[in-house]
């Protein structure tokens, strides 16, 4: 049963999602029915992987529950949909899994759960994010991102009341253009790299024996490093983040903040990092002041917020300083020490946007100087 359910769990987090996405859309089935289905099979998976990576297979340079289709149309373009898990997204499948079904849970006791519009839009969100981790492709590692990332602007436009509308606008067009320029340097890496294949396993073992030259890293990595940083909100590339964080419904923020904001993390860790090394060396200086900039400027920024939820939103920018400094450390210490951090972020930011929610729902309130008496 172990051996069988290794081969499909990831497919199981991937498509049960899509699939309830399409059945909200359309109309059919209960929205709570659905709702558990969506969130939970995915936290099923997450927890399944976890506990099983140890004793699962290992293939495709370590990476575990390997699954890919082969006949494609993609395959004359150099791509496979291939999935699996090594050590680096594990911890962030699993994320990505207990985050959303907490999320899902919040949506399910909160008037979205009236709109099933609503509901399949964020089923979208979970199938693109359990997709980002559990992908090997490249391509689909990006599409996923995408997957998960429109339905983002719908729904503060749709649910995020009297400021969402300028909220939206303002966090489309900032990660339009980081998910562009990621774009920009993932294809040029394709390009460069001559291997004809979008496949991350097969890119890091042709790009060890045969490195891209200097010039060629040196304007490859810096796509990476502004698309990728936008993405997470990298100093001064930042102020989409609070406002778009507190306009957002709280499910929304939670998953966001907690998971899809660590796509450009990860893709530093698992592409930037390991195939352009020389071209992390020669950007590594200006990412460490940028990254002092989330730590040191936005932390002062956020001890000056009245309001708890933009406080939330601009701590958690100030940590994506913290694990920018650990990539930028190198991967000996620094790149587990990231990948730590951004697991422990993720489930304390959840859990903080939760915590505001209830908070508000007691008080009416979000400006903390009212907020007194909540111990009685």
């Amino acid at each position: 049963m172990g051996a069988e359910l290794d081969q499909s769990i990831l497919a199981l987090a991937i498509f049960v999602p899509l699939v309830t996405a399409g059945l909200f859309f359309i109309g059919l089935g209960s929205s709570r029915g659905l709702a558990i289905l969506t969130f939970g099979v995915p936290a099923f998976a997450a927890i399944w992987a976890l506990f099983r990576f140890q004793d699962a297979e290992v293939a495709l340079n370590g990476y575990r529950f390997v699954l890919e289709w082969e006949d494609t149309g993609l395959r004359k373009l150099g791509i496979a949909f291939r999935l699996g898990l090594n050590g680096i997204s594990m911890p962030l499948f699993a994320l990505a899994g207990i985050v959303g079904f907490a999320a899902g849970w919040q949506a399910l006791n909160s008037p979205m759960v009236e709109s099933r519009a609503c509901m399949g839009l964020l089923a979208l969100m979970q199938a693109g994010l359990m997709g980002v981790f559990a992908s090997v492709d490249v391509f689909f590692f990006y599409f996923a991102h995408e997957l998960a990332l429109i339905p983002t602007f719908i729904l503060i436009g749709l649910q995020g009341g009297k400021e969402g509308r300028g909220a939206a606008v303002e966090i489309t067009i900032y990660l339009t253009l980081g998910a562009l320029l990621s774009l920009g340097g993932l294809i040029a890496l394709y390009v460069s790299s001559g291997l004809s294949s979008f496949d991350l396993a097969s890119l890091a073992e042709h790009l060890r024996q045969t490195p891209l030259d200097k010039g060629v890293q040196l304007w490859i990595f810096p796509m990476l490093l502004f698309g990728f940083g936008i993405l997470v909100s990298l100093f001064p590339f930042h102020t989409w983040a609070p406002r778009g964080y507190q306009a957002a419904p709280t499910s929304v923020s939670m998953l966001h903040a907690g998971v899809l904001k660590k796509f450009g993390l990860y893709g530093f860790v698992q592409v930037a990092a390991p195939l352009l090394p020389v071209g992390m060396q020669g950007w590594g200086e200006l990412l460490v002041w940028l990254a002092l900039g989330n730590v040191v400027l936005i932390g002062l920024v956020s001890l000056a917020q009245t309001d708890l939820k933009r406080l939330i939103g601009y701590s958690s920018v100030m940590h994506m300083g913290y694990c920018f400094l650990g990539i930028a450390m190198g991967a000996s210490m620094g790149i587990p020490a990231a990948v730590l951090l951004m697991m422990g972020h993720g489930l304390a930011v959840a859990l903080w946007f939760l915590l505001e929610r209830y908070l508000w729902q007691r008080t009416g309130t979000s400006v903390m100087s009212e907020m007194g008496g909540l111990a009685s």
